[in-house]
């Protein structure tokens, strides 16, 4: 006897439709995994409790290392988990878009890789912890550099996307009203 199937075989997605690609939050997970190395490298040397705040040349706030340690990976898990479902609701969402999908596939890497620039910061703060903790010694004023990441962020992203913005300009000119 032949058994009669209902189930039909998976269907292919458009060929003009953008997959999800790694590089899509490719920097967010990469500093993930920079902060992950960085804790693992200083958590045993790290004092109990931790110092995380300073005026001047001294400490001023303390913390156990654990959560001292949560403290500085949430942060850049969050964003990562961020990147991704700002990623995947776009591309969910472009199925019912009509119309071309380079655009968009030229768009994500830049909105879901933004988040890399708070993560920079985390960074260059937990450099800063990890240093003085280990060391004694202040690095470089904190919130300049910071600043700085953060403006020169700012620049390059806002340069991206007045390219973007011209180019799907170019692609579609405003009608001319009569």
């Amino acid at each position: 006897m032949t058994a009669i199937t209902t189930e039909q075989p998976p269907a292919s997605p458009a060929p003009d439709r953008v997959r999800f690609r790694l590089s899509f939050i490719g920097l967010p997970l990469a500093l993930l995994a920079v902060a992950a190395v960085l804790c693992g490298i200083f958590y045993g040397r790290l004092p109990n409790p931790a110092a995380y705040r300073f005026q001047t040349s001294a400490a001023d706030a303390f913390i156990g290392r654990g959560a001292l340690l949560a403290w500085l990976i949430v942060p850049h898990a969050l964003c990562a988990f961020m990147s991704w479902g700002l990623v995947s609701t776009i591309l969910l969402s472009s199925r019912y878009w009509e119309g071309e999908t380079s655009f968009i596939a030229r768009v994500l890497p830049l909105m879901g890789n933004m988040t890399a620039v708070a993560q920079i910061v985390f960074v260059l703060a937990a450099v800063q912890i990890f240093v003085y903790n280990t060391s004694g010694a202040l690095l470089a004023p904190f919130w300049p550099v910071a600043v700085a990441v953060l403006v020169i962020g700012g620049v390059i992203i806002s340069v991206k996307f007045m390219d973007l913005y011209r180019e799907s300009r170019r692609r579609n000119p405003k009608p001319v009203q009569e």
